[in-house]
């Protein structure tokens, strides 16, 4: 006979406890935001990851400015996207999993444009093209 003493006892620290109550919060946040468009949902969320997720982007792109827009347009998405969110990550993964895909479509798209302009012949002052 099994009883809740012979049960073997996970470690659940305060850490653990704390944490996994945080990611409940952020869910419910992120649940309010998308079937609600709650304004102080989406603001706590915001506030929660703009630093952490900027951080990532700056390092990404090399370009402040650049990262902030990139960020500041993905996290203002967040709502529409929220039906996507999967449950077997964190609230924070899955925006930080965004924010890291903006940015590699943010590098690839700088990286063709310069392909394209140095393939484009120059002129020269006297009108003739150069190779």
């Amino acid at each position: 006979m099994v009883n809740e003493n012979s049960l073997p006892i996970e470690n659940k620290g305060p850490e653990k406890c704390g944490a996994r109550m945080a990611e409940q919060e952020e869910i419910r946040l992120l649940e309010d935001v998308a079937r609600r468009r709650d304004q102080e949902s989406f603001s706590r969320l915001f506030e929660r990851y703009q630093s952490k997720t900027l951080g990532l982007a700056i390092y990404l792109l090399r370009d402040r400015q650049a990262a902030e827009d990139l960020v500041q347009k993905t996290l203002l998405t967040v709502g529409t996207l929220a039906s996507k969110f999967r449950a077997d990550r964190t609230v924070g993964a899955w925006i930080s999993g965004l924010v890291f895909r903006k940015c590699l479509q943010a590098l690839r798209s700088r990286s063709h444009g310069e392909q394209t302009v140095r393939r484009i012949p120059a002129r020269s002052p006297a009108g003739k093209i150069s190779q």
